[in-house]
């Protein structure tokens, strides 16, 4: 099945963390899987992949990009051919072709700065790619921080944008 599932980790670097991974992946038969916040320092990445126990899979990273693993993305080779489109802090996009529906689609995980100011070049990516996917699908995966009053998770901009987004999905003609 052509599943995706995008999780806020807190931090990857334990062993129960791993396993907690690993089983909401099989258990949910998941075929892509964008991790947020992993904390994972560069030389630790290829351990902690493989800590994670899912020997068939491959994986990338925004670490190039940043200090630490902020965004690592999991795909199941046998269900989806992916390749990184861009990658920065905040996101990585990637080309997506299902071989079990032979779709072509792209997906962004997206875990943004803190900051209105840190996460301008975030929407300004957005506000760019837009008008370039509007023939295909174009997924936009985060987990949002959640609004201790309301538990209502909300991205905000400082753009004039404000998004609620857990899974948002543009699908265009």
């Amino acid at each position: 099945m052509n599943k995706i599932g995008c999780w806020n980790t807190w931090g990857l670097n334990s062993s129960p963390k791993q396993f907690a991974i690993r089983n909401w992946t099989l258990n949910s038969m998941l075929g892509i899987i964008g991790l947020l916040e992993t904390k994972i320092a560069s030389a630790n990445l290829n351990t902690i992949t493989t800590n994670i126990n899912l020997p068939a899979w491959k994986f990338l990273s925004n670490s190039s990009t940043s200090p630490t693993c902020r965004i690592l993305v999991g795909w199941d080779p046998s269900m989806f051919h992916l390749s990184c489109l861009q990658l920065s802090d905040q996101w990585v996009t990637c080309n997506v072709f299902s071989l079990t529906t032979k779709e072509t689609f792209q997906i962004t995980f997206v875990y943004g700065l803190n900051t209105p100011a840190g996460r301008s070049s975030l929407c300004n990516y957005i506000t760019q790619q837009a008008p370039l996917l509007f023939s295909t699908l174009w997924l936009l995966l985060s987990m949002p921080s959640l609004n201790p009053r309301t538990g209502q998770g909300v991205i905000r901009t400082g753009m004039g944008i404000r998004m609620t987004l857990a899974l948002a999905f543009k699908i265009l003609s």
